[in-house]
């Protein structure tokens, strides 16, 4: 589509008469007076439309994201979780790197979940690595009643956090632990609607406790 819009560019201005002859002479008529100095022409035109193709081939090349750095979904992951009943692992969700959910969903129609995203570590506050962690998978953000406090799973440190989100009209809760490793820092996050997080919260917290790196 992009190189038949660069032909209509180039041929933009020409006469009528002129590109039927040079249809002609490009060999799908009969011979026509002239066409020498047309079939010059068509090589110009193709000249600069092969021009125009390394042009845009550069350009696409330019946009392209750079390979990410950090680790991604299909590559190793350097800690290891639990995924207790009644929750299970299921397809990776958004930016997630790791995803266990309830396969029932509440009276809502939502499902309890716990998602792994990372980011580098920045000079900022827990609670916006948790918001970030909830736009980065359930597409939640402004976090309510937050609350969060030093904490250490299997020897590493880390950051507990608990609060509350709003997906209207439904209200959530959720509770998730920082765990920074070198220059990057992991949220775990678990959330469910407020209705039943009572239901879920033991299995959240066995996750949680569970997060252990590899060596």
């Amino acid at each position: 589509m992009m190189e038949v819009m660069i032909v209509r560019q180039i041929g933009a201005g020409r006469s009528e008469a002129w590109l039927c002859r040079l249809v002609c002479c490009a060999g799908l008529c009969g011979d026509v007076a002239g066409c020498a100095g047309d079939r010059e022409r068509l090589d110009v035109l193709e000249h600069e439309v092969n021009q125009l193709r390394e042009q845009v081939a550069k350009l696409k090349a330019v946009a392209a994201p750079e390979p990410p750095t950090a680790p991604e979904a299909d590559r190793p992951l350097p800690f290891k979780l639990a995924c207790p009943q009644p929750l299970q692992r299921y397809a990776l969700l958004g930016s997630s790197l790791w995803t266990c959910r309830s396969p029932v969903s509440s009276p809502e129609g939502l499902y309890p979940q716990c998602n792994v995203v990372f980011q580098p570590q920045v000079a900022i506050e827990p609670r916006d690595y948790f918001e970030y962690a909830l736009s980065a998978a359930p597409q939640l953000h402004a976090t309510q009643s937050f609350q969060s406090k030093p904490a250490e799973v299997h020897g590493a440190p880390s950051f507990e956090g608990s609060f509350d989100a709003q997906l209207n009209p439904v209200p959530l809760k959720a509770l998730g632990r920082l765990m920074p490793q070198r220059d990057i820092t992991y949220a775990v996050t678990c959330i469910a609607p407020a209705s039943v997080y009572a239901n879920y919260e033991p299995a959240f917290r066995q996750i949680l406790d569970s997060f252990e790196w590899k060596h």
